[in-house]
């Protein structure tokens, strides 16, 4: 049913209505008393003449006038006043009665359009079904998303389309009729479909139980999930595998929302001391000390994704540096932060014994009363004063040349043997 018969029908209602109304319009109360009054006066002209019988006629008409006359009063008190006060009782009652009628049939008629608009409308597949599973109508949502041409599903068993599920969909839309439990019959049901042509796809499913012409059926409701079921999958294998590259880094990884740690790996959390569960909920600054805060929380506010050094603080109050890389991330939805943190400890100690190493060399070198220099690829890299000052340079102005700058051209030939021998 469309607007326009919705509001025909409403229209015809309410011009029945008014028919109704003026043909079963009550008498007025002055033509009721006028008509008693009148057939009173008939009867007491017929009672007068019988008694004045060998009278006058005319005198027993003046009786029965003068006898009306004085039943007025009376009759006006106990008939006019009580009748007109029932009759316009009873015709405003009417009034509103009818319409209530005129209202009760427009919400009627608009609900049913609205309904069907609705109906006709969703991206959901909707069907109606008997009590043995037929299908009774389905909406066009239905007949695409299963392939079928218009009202060809009707009269096809619910089984055509949920060959598995159906009998599962139907029992919680029937659970309100057997038990009475409203959350159960909503239930939201995830069932196999088939298209008309084999395809197979995910549906969820919600029925409930319908009274159409005193006859028991059942509204199931069908939405394609196909697509998203295959969307959680990805996202489920992703992060599985997220999950094993995690566990499987030697660098700690940690992941943040709005400062506070949401997850990380079981390296991050031996790094620090922690077991995973207590270090859920921290925040980087919970894990470093005062020192490092500054450089921690700029990178995080720049949304910086550069290399860069930090300290650490265990659980057990101890420091160690690290060597920390973050970048914004979209987790569950969310804006997030993952962040590398690798413990540099050991490399910090090797830089500081290389760099002992190389200031005691320094200490040896300038003492040597020899000159020392360093080759790499045939080219000076570095000297002591001594030498420098052996061949009247500065150090740094010897640093790039070659052993054949420094030397005429008849030592080249021994020079380059020994370099080669050496090599």
């Amino acid at each position: 049913m469309d607007g326009h018969s919705v509001e025909g029908g409403i229209m015809a209602g309410e011009s029945m209505n008014k028919d109704d109304g003026s043909n079963n319009s009550l008498p007025r109360p002055r033509i009721l008393v006028a008509v008693v009054i009148g057939s009173l006066f008939l009867v007491e002209v017929v009672i007068m003449n019988f008694f004045h019988e060998f009278a006058e006629t005319a005198n027993g008409t003046m009786d029965a006038m003068t006898l009306t006359a004085v039943l007025l009063p009376l009759l006006y008190f106990l008939i006019y006043r009580p009748l007109s006060r029932s009759v316009n009782d009873l015709m405003a009652f009417s009034g509103t009665l009818e319409r209530q009628v005129r209202e009760r049939t427009e919400e009627l008629g608009y609900s049913e359009a609205l309904h069907r608009t609705v109906i006709t409308s969703s991206s959901d597949a909707i069907a109606r079904i008997n009590g043995d599973g037929v299908i009774l109508m389905a909406n066009s949502a239905a007949h695409r998303m299963f392939g079928y041409a218009d009202a060809e599903l009707e009269n096809k068993h619910i089984s055509t389309l949920l060959p598995d599920g159906h009998e599962k969909a139907l029992a919680y839309g029937a659970a309100a009729l057997n038990g009475g439990d409203v959350q159960r019959a909503v239930r939201v049901v995830e069932a196999m479909a088939v298209t008309r042509s084999g395809r197979k796809l995910t549906v969820e499913c919600t029925s409930s139980e319908c009274l159409v012409n005193n006859e028991i059926s059942f509204v199931i409701i069908m939405r394609d999930v196909t697509e998203r079921k295959k969307a959680e999958e990805v996202l489920r294998e992703s992060k599985a595998r997220y999950r094993q590259l995690s566990e499987a880094s030697f660098e700690g990884i940690v992941i943040a929302i709005d400062g506070k740690i949401l997850d990380v790996n079981d390296a991050f959390a031996r790094m620090f001391g922690y077991a995973k569960e207590e270090i859920i909920g921290k925040t980087a600054l919970d894990i470093s000390p005062p020192e490092s805060h500054a450089i921690i929380m700029d990178h995080i506010r720049r949304k910086s994704e550069e290399l860069y050094d930090a300290l650490g603080l265990k659980k057990d109050g101890s420091l160690f540096p690290v060597e920390m890389r973050g970048r914004v991330i979209l987790h569950n939805g969310q804006i997030a932060r993952i962040t590398a943190v690798r413990d540099v400890t050991e490399r910090k100690k090797a830089d500081e014994a290389l760099r002992e190493s190389e200031a005691r060399y320094r200490l040896i070198s300038e003492a040597s009363f020899e000159g020392i220099v360093i080759n790499i690829a045939g080219k000076v890299v570095d000297c002591n004063s001594a030498f420098a000052r052996m061949f009247g340079y500065a150090p740094e102005e010897i640093v790039g040349k070659v052993p054949l700058d420094l030397s005429p051209p008849e030592s080249h030939a021994i020079i380059m043997d020994h370099i080669r021998r050496e090599s």
